[in-house]
């Protein structure tokens, strides 16, 4: 049986992820039935990579205003901090999906070809 790591298991994006891939058949650990945790803690971390075959890496702090050390703190270190550990310790995990971060899109006034002007941010 595949075995996937959901960081982020609880939040959104994270838990419906989680419910897809269990309707697929894999066997999920995630936030929300097994670790509770900080993805800066490196115990919490490594507890969460073992036995793991694909991460999809939701788990991030919202909002980088105005706490924008935290921000970068929670996202930036927490996904470095993985990665290290999984070349480090030459984990067998084959793939790591990263979730993108809300400062990719834009924020204000857009236009959709459809449907005119819409509200973006």
């Amino acid at each position: 049986m595949k075995r996937a790591l959901v960081t982020g298991g609880a939040g959104l994006i994270g838990s419906h992820v989680a419910d897809l891939l269990r309707q697929e058949g894999w066997w999920v650990r995630s936030d929300e039935n097994f670790i509770e945790g900080d993805v800066c803690d490196s115990a919490t971390l490594r507890a969460a990579l073992d036995g793991i075959d694909l991460i999809f890496h939701q788990a991030a702090y919202g909002g980088y205003m105005p706490e924008i050390a935290k921000y970068v703190a929670v996202n930036s270190f927490g996904t470095a901090q993985m990665l290290e550990m999984i070349r480090e310790e030459k984990l067998p995990i084959r793939k790591v999906i990263v979730a993108s971060s809300q400062a990719v899109y834009s924020e204000g006034a857009g236009r959709c070809p459809s449907n005119s002007a819409v509200a973006i941010g």
